[in-house]
């Protein structure tokens, strides 16, 4: 299995992972902008991150020995760790034998019975091993020889003779491995890193639907504001403090500075488009929705037949990018239409996503480092692709089901469709495909640089506003044509980012592997 092991490793993972989580959004955004059902689009985009998870655990896990502390994915993939219970037994009295390696080998096969065929049990067993350290104690090893003879005769001399309930000779016994009082000890971890990935699709599965209420640039800001605010607190603890809190908790405030900033860039931003629509002819915002009836429309020649990002068709004249019209044609082709929409709907459908999102990450957190100790000392815990692989198969099982619900009950007023028309519709799915693979990619990448630099410090992915935003003015013309003021906030909201992203890579640590 390969391990990220240097912090240099780790930040390299973390800003790949930076462009991928923030270019998958974009893609999303601009299937809905043309018109695909979201439901059909989050189905494709689950099928390749699931496959990304694969590959990644396949490959990258896989390289290099398996060792004790720290398996290979394979080992671990359908592996669980059976535990025997020993209530009567006091743990350190096995520990303080560990040194015989004879006597620690017949200790630990379990399959003792007592002369006579005598029943075993729990009680009788530690008499035995208290007695017979006692003996260790006081003659050494002069007597250790006496000693390994006495308790090798207390041996099953029948494949029947079974602990702890069974007889010498007499019932069938069952093997220590499959008795009752055995528990799953790795069961605890595996659902921490399966709940992990129900709060990340949930996530993105109503960041999906804020994209078109919100707009794709502030559902990013807020979204991540409150993923850092509560998800890197949560992580800073979990990890025992592995980051440096004097540089860390800057930049959580940088973070909460360009959410302020960002804030103020949408609502000047919707001022700005306000003004625009307000400048229409009224017979244009009459008949803004009837497409054969002439109006006065601000257009610009395409002469050279380039093809639009927006509807990925050829045309020879649209809208000026940024104008009136040009935010009516979106409002015509997209799916979800916004207009009339309640704001707060959008708000509070974002925060949702943001509180699930901060939740994720300290959830995958706990499945690969164990911090509240639900393993047995000595027991491995799950390595990261292993992790992984699990948090991504409950991701996917998690957007299956509620995208065929909404597929048959849809919401905001969307079209209902069918798994027969999800299985027609080829239109984008190249994108929602490609859309999956770098929001696999870009979680493993994250996680791989969490778990050698610490959690809190691969949260500086969530500032991946920086990249989406970047996508959102160049293809989708946000804040085109916008005034002055919202351009100011605009640059000072990225550069408060950037900041932040810097402040957060500073602020990692390294975890200590043994």
């Amino acid at each position: 299995m390969y391990l990220v092991e240097s912090k240099g490793g780790a930040i390299a993972c973390m800003l790949v992972a930076l462009l991928f989580l923030g270019t998958w959004p974009a893609i999303l955004a601009l299937l809905e902008r043309r018109g695909r059902l979201p439901q059909h689009t989050y189905l494709d985009y689950s099928f390749t991150n699931l496959l990304a998870a694969v590959v990644v655990a396949f490959t990258v896990g896989q390289i290099g020995e398996s060792k004790s502390n720290m398996p290979n994915f394979t080992t671990q993939l359908f592996q669980v760790v059976f535990i025997p219970e020993l209530p009567s037994i006091d743990q350190e009295v096995i520990q303080r034998f560990s040194a015989i390696s004879h006597l620690k080998r017949q200790i630990q096969y379990l399959g003792w019975v007592f002369p006579h065929d005598t029943p075993i049990t729990y009680d009788g067993l530690e008499a035995l091993l208290l007695s017979a350290e006692r003996r260790l104690n006081e003659y050494h090893h002069h007597l250790l020889d006496n000693t390994l003879i006495a308790l090798n005769a207390l041996r099953p001399r029948s494949s029947r003779c079974g602990f702890p309930f069974g007889r010498c000779g007499g019932a069938q016994g069952r093997s220590p491995i499959a008795s009752s009082g055995l528990r799953t000890g790795q069961l605890a971890l595996y659902m921490f890193a399966m709940a992990g990935g129900v709060f990340l699709s949930l996530g993105n599965l109503a960041t999906q639907y804020a994209f078109a209420l919100v707009g794709l640039s502030v559902t990013e800001v807020i979204t991540s504001s409150v993923a850092v605010v509560l998800g890197t607190t949560l992580n800073y603890f979990l990890d025992n403090r592995i980051n440096r809190a004097e540089i860390l908790f800057p930049g959580v405030a940088c973070f909460l500075i360009a959410v302020c900033l960002g804030s103020a860039v949408h609502y000047y931003n919707a001022a700005d488009n306000a003004k625009k629509l307000q400048g229409l002819p009224n017979n244009d915002k009459a008949e803004a929705g009837d497409s054969e009836k002439p109006s006065y429309r601000e257009t610009v020649s395409n002469q050279d037949g380039m093809k639009d990002s927006e509807s990925g068709s050829y045309r020879m004249d649209k809208a000026r990018v940024g104008s009136a019209n040009y935010l009516i044609e979106l409002e015509e082709t997209r799916a979800i239409k916004v207009f009339g929409k309640s704001i707060s709907l959008g708000l509070s459908i974002t925060f949702f996503a943001g509180v699930s999102y901060s939740l994720f990450s300290p959830a995958f957190n706990l499945a690969t480092n164990d911090q509240w100790h639900v393993m047995k000392e000595g027991v491995p815990h799950l390595v990261v692709y292993a992790a992984f692989f699990y948090f991504s198969l409950s991701f996917f099982a998690m957007a299956v089901i509620l995208n065929v619900i909404f597929l048959y009950h849809p919401v905001l007023n969307l079209p209902k469709s069918s798994i027969k028309g999800y299985l027609k519709d080829w239109n984008g799915r190249n994108l929602a495909f490609l859309a999956g693979l770098l929001c696999g990619l870009g979680n493993g990448l994250q996680f791989m640089g969490g778990q050698a630099a610490g959690y809190a410090a691969a949260d500086c992915v969530q500032a991946l506003p920086l990249v989406s935003t970047f996508w959102a003015i160049l293809f989708f013309g946000e804040y085109r044509r916008s005034s002055k003021r919202t351009y100011a906030l605009l640059v000072s909201m990225l550069c408060m980012f950037m900041v932040a992203v810097a402040v957060l890579i500073a602020s990692s640590g390294q975890r200590k592997t043994e």
